[in-house]
């Protein structure tokens, strides 16, 4: 029996994640990447810590990161973050410690690396999926052995950015798993969502998606693949939480949870939870699926429909027809859970007809099934997707430095040049305006009474009308009875419109 060493063990090589988010969902969304990569890095031998931030709490909290004594600080990062704000955070960080290293990673990191490189207070960026390359990378500097010829790593040679080519896909995702442990899962558990409790926002199974739609990152980060874990590690790895955390339903965000029918279905059979949310696509649905998910207790869809016009999915690649959306969603209204439905607008070469067609989808969708939601973003020229180079030949304008992508926000809370429409002029806050009327438009459709009607009536008119001077005479409209709504009712008169309800 081998006796414990009298010499005191040499303390593990610390390696400190960073991810900071623009802090407007509630509860936030893991950050399941510097999970994955902590879980390996810890696997290998090597202390780790997790700091997730809001870009108001990133700067008051560097003293948390400093105190860890850091050899190697990593940033996760994706196209339209706080980026600024991360370089900002970098270059205090190697102020504060001599000797220790910056890396970043995540799409962004993965589809401009060498401009990544170009910032002064970044050394390496890590390509694609970082379980290998970033182990690979801290072994060795925790070693003082050479990095050049690390599969995947980016790094810096005489001041000039190297970019070594990317290591193949994980084939085995059985040996990779987030480690929950490095942060407080209490801070990601909504209390309720859509009648389950304690509903943890979320979980990620599966990698990828085999489709091509034009404006999506698996083009180059998963390189149009799909790939999953056995459903037996699945089934073990959610139950466990499920039981330690007493969760009344999990999120996943997979790209493509139903890519494999049968292994989602397993999945999903085999789980001591049925408050689950899982994302598919219009072309996998049909009746007897439909029947399935809502046999083994599914409770919310996520489903990209994107638009209303044909020519426009066949310009994003989605592979499916206008009219396989309105079947799918009159065959929802069977289902007893919630769906949520992605559009997109402001997509290359759009004009005002079809942007005003998905803006009848969307009220179509409203009006048809009873528990809906909505996501309604801009499209953005993320690098490295098919419809990419249309946008600049458009006349977008490629950032030049690192930090200028932030301004790429699908929301509209960024100003910023919109010029690839065609003979028509798209505002970026004109999104923020159509969320919230169609939040509003949410609550009230079920109204019986005659002022609700009316209330919706001038709402919906708007919103189909963005975009136009009419919409905008509407929109200057609806919110002067807003500020006629806050005023006295003495001042009002009895019957006055609708107070206005807080964005979502």
């Amino acid at each position: 029996m081998s006796q414990p060493s009298p010499y005191p063990q040499a303390p593990a090589p610390r390696v400190a994640l960073i991810k900071i988010w623009q802090g407007t969902l509630q509860p936030p969304r893991p950050p399941l990447g510097i999970l994955f990569v902590g879980g390996a890095l810890k696997k290998a031998g090597l202390a780790v810590r997790a700091f997730h931030w809001t870009r108001d709490e990133a700067l008051a909290r560097l003293d948390e990161v400093i105190a860890f004594q850091p050899f190697l600080v990593g940033f996760s990062i994706i196209t339209g973050d706080p980026l600024s704000l991360v370089l900002d955070c970098a270059q205090k960080l190697r102020q504060a410690l001599p000797g220790a290293r910056v890396m970043l990673g995540g799409v962004h990191a993965t589809v401009e690396p060498t401009q990544c490189l170009a910032e002064e207070a970044v050394d390496f960026v890590v390509l694609g999926e970082g379980e290998v390359t970033a182990v690979e990378l801290a072994r060795r500097l925790s070693q003082g052995l050479p990095i050049e010829d690390v599969a995947g790593l980016g790094f810096k040679r005489q001041g000039r950015p190297v970019v070594n080519p990317r290591p193949p896909l994980l084939k085995d995702l059985d040996q990779v798993e987030p480690d929950w442990s490095l942060i407080d899962i209490e801070k990601y558990i909504a209390p309720e969502y859509e009648g389950v409790s304690r509903m943890l926002f979320g979980y990620v199974a599966s990698r990828g998606c085999p489709h091509a739609c034009g404006f999506c990152y698996n083009h180059f980060f998963n390189q149009r693949t799909w790939r999953h874990p056995s459903a037996a590690k699945v089934i073990a790895d959610v139950n466990g939480l499920v039981s330690r955390h007493r969760l009344g339903g999990v999120f996943f965000y997979d790209d493509n949870f139903t890519a494999n029918k049968k292994w989602a279905l397993e999945v999903i059979d085999g789980l001591a939870t049925k408050g689950m949310h899982i994302e598919t696509r219009i072309d996998y649905l049909n009746p007897a699926f439909i029947a399935q998910l809502t046999e083994k207790g599914v409770g919310s869809l996520f489903i990209g429909v994107e638009s209303g016009s044909q020519r426009i999915l066949g310009v994003l690649n989605k592979g499916f027809q206008v009219a396989d959306t309105r079947r799918v969603v009159r065959e929802l209204k069977a289902f007893p859970g919630y769906v949520m439905l992605s559009f997109i607008v402001g997509v290359p070469s759009e004009t005002l007809a079809e942007y005003q067609e998905t803006l009848r989808l969307v009220v179509w969708c409203l009006e048809t099934l009873p528990r809906v939601g909505f996501t309604l973003g801009f499209y953005l020229p993320y690098p490295g997707t098919p419809l990419y180079e249309q946008c600049v030949q458009r006349g977008f304008e490629r950032p030049q430095a690192m930090a200028d992508w932030e301004k790429l926000d699908r929301w509209g809370r960024t100003s910023m040049a919109i010029p690839w429409t065609q003979g028509f002029t798209l505002q970026s806050g004109e999104v923020l305006n159509l969320r919230r009327t169609l939040l509003r438009m949410k609550r009230l459709r079920d109204r019986p009474d005659w002022r609700g009607r009316l209330w919706y009536g001038l709402l919906r008119a708007g919103f189909l009308a963005s975009a136009t001077p009419r919409g905008a005479w509407l929109t200057r409209l609806v919110a002067a009875l807003d500020w006629l709504g806050g005023l006295p009712a003495r001042l009002r008169g009895r019957g006055g419109p609708e107070p206005k309800p807080a964005e979502n």
